[in-house]
C-alpha cells in the first residue's frame, strides 16, 4: 500500500467501525426473568455501543471503545491532511488502545458477532498503522 493511500484506507475502515458501533447489534446485555411457573429464564437484548443503557448496567467497555474509535477517526482525518511522525505515532497509539478496549466486552459477557467484527477491523487498522513506512 502506498504511503499516500494509507490514511484514506484507515479513514474508510474507521468510518465502517463507527457505523457498526452505531447499529443496535453490538453490545449484548443478558437479563433474567421469572416465568409464571417460577423458573428463571434469561434473554439477551442488543444495544448500540453508544447507548447509555449498557453503561448504566456496568458494561463500560463498549462505551469506551466507541469514544476511543471517535478519537481514532479524528486522528485518521488529520492523517489525511497532514504527514509526520507525530501523526503516525498518534494513529498507532490510538489504534492499539482502541483494539484493547474493544476486547473488554469479552470479559463482561456482552460480546456479539458485530463486536467481533469491530475488533477484527480494529486489528486491521492496528496492523496498517504499525506497518513500516516504505522508502523509495
Amino acid at each position: 500500500m502506498s504511503k499516500r493511500k494509507r490514511p484514506f484506507v484507515l479513514l474508510a475502515i474507521t468510518v465502517t467501525i463507527l457505523i457498526l458501533e452505531l447499529l443496535p447489534y453490538g453490545a449484548v446485555l443478558e437479563f433474567a426473568h421469572m416465568s409464571p411457573d417460577l423458573t428463571l429464564g434469561y434473554y439477551e437484548q442488543h444495544f448500540s455501543y453508544f447507548d447509555p443503557i449498557v453503561y448504566g448496567y456496568g458494561h463500560i467497555g463498549p462505551l469506551i471503545t466507541a469514544v476511543s474509535t471517535c478519537i481514532l477517526a479524528v486522528f485518521a482525518v488529520v492523517a489525511v491532511f497532514l504527514e509526520g511522525r507525530a501523526v503516525r505515532i498518534a494513529l498507532r497509539v490510538a489504534s492499539l488502545l482502541t483494539l484493547l478496549f474493544s476486547l473488554t466486552p469479552m470479559l463482561t459477557g456482552c460480546y456479539s458477532p458485530v463486536g467481533m467484527a469491530i475488533s477484527v477491523l480494529l486489528l486491521v487498522t492496528c496492523i496498517i498503522s504499525l506497518k513500516k513506512e516504505e522508502t523509495i
